[in-house]
């Protein structure tokens, strides 16, 4: 935990605060003494250093504050991630298979660009879907491969999240073996959740990127600390950033999913295989009917794995077009087409990030 600015860290000959932040090292054998301090504990099941040893954690927590005549004495308030915004087990499964399903088409993909010499497209997918994707990239084999030790894992940790924080058994037994009137706890956690209704809740993704996007302002060369560490947690951010710009982000409301397939529509490494394909299916002075237009794009993009909806204005980017009406054989009706009227244009689709 970082303090920011203008914050430092108290002596002992300090002046008491009305709160005092203590990070779990300060348990391990250190006492406090205060007349009517209240231990608040604070912790995330999605947070690696709270997610496996949060009951060892209580024990040490538990019985800290040693002033006999303090009446909070023996009562912790331990806020934690409630089990509303944890997926259940089925929907977990549910999430997992398709995972594994995407994992399968990259594969197929990549085997298929190999003879082209475009499966580096599948190979960035792979950086970019990361930490999500359960395939990898083995340089070895040169192939892309399913990462059953990544599955096992994501299902270890799954369960004991579901233990930990939404089933609550570690947890209940520490504060029990603590000496600690769980069921007495339970009855005030029934009250209050009576009476006061749930605040909404920010999704993680939209609320690292706008801390990212206001930290990157602050410095126009370079990055904050804050930055950095967002950077290094989520790796889509910085990418999103880069490639999409907050326009776009905004424009897709932090839909994670849908950031990360325009993130790898919108890397250079995709870019540059799309035009080389584009190139060889549309030629300059052919014209095309939409729904054939539109068919050619999807098969192009399922080849490069972009997970988009191709539409004919999407050519508009990447070629000179103008609209045009075809003739149907033996017909006195016509359809609506394009002709390429320009060769492929070599410009990159971005977006212009918001000042």
């Amino acid at each position: 935990m970082k303090l920011g600015d203008g914050y430092r860290i108290q002596d002992i000959s300090d002046p008491n605060k009305t709160f005092t932040f203590c990070t779990k090292t300060v348990f391990y054998g250190a006492d406090f003494y205060s007349e009517a301090g209240l231990a608040i504990v604070v912790s995330d099941g999605f947070v690696k250093s709270t997610l496996l040893d949060i009951s060892s954690d209580m024990r040490q927590i538990a019985g800290r504050i040693r002033t006999e005549s303090n009446p909070f004495k023996n009562m912790i308030l331990h806020i934690h991630s409630p089990s509303a915004v944890l997926p259940s087990e089925e929907e977990f499964e549910v999430e997992l298979a398709k995972r594994i399903k995407d994992a399968e088409q990259d594969i197929k993909a990549f085997e298929q660009l190999v003879p082209k010499g475009l499966e580096g497209v599948i190979i960035n997918k792979q950086e970019t879907n990361e930490p999500e994707a359960v395939s990898y990239y083995d340089p070895e084999t040169h192939s892309i491969r399913i990462d059953t030790l990544k599955i096992a894992h994501m299902r270890h940790k799954f369960k004991t999240i579901n233990s930990v924080y939404t089933d609550g058994i570690t947890m209940r037994n520490a504060y029990e073996e603590a000496g600690y009137n769980v069921d007495e706890a339970e009855t005030w956690i029934k009250n209050v959740r009576h009476r006061v209704s749930m605040a909404g809740t920010i999704d993680p993704f939209q609320e690292y990127y706008l801390i990212y996007s206001e930290e990157k302002k602050k410095m126009s060369i370079g990055q904050t600390d804050l930055a950095t560490d967002i950077a290094q947690k989520y790796p889509l951010i910085p990418q999103a950033y880069c490639l999409l710009g907050d326009d776009k982000v905004f424009k897709l409301k932090f839909d994670e999913d849908k950031v990360r397939q325009w993130v790898h529509f919108a890397s250079p490494t995709t870019q540059s295989a799309l035009k080389r394909e584009l190139r060889d299916s549309f030629l300059c002075g052919f014209r095309y009917s939409n729904k054939d237009a539109k068919s050619i794009l999807h098969q192009i993009f399922g080849r490069l794995g972009i997970e988009l909806t191709p539409t004919v204005s999407f050519l508009r980017h990447y070629f000179g077009t103008k609209k045009v009406k075809l003739t149907i054989p033996e017909s006195p009706h016509r359809k609506d087409g394009i002709e390429i009227t320009r060769g492929i244009i070599m410009m990159s689709y971005g977006y212009r990030r918001s000042a």
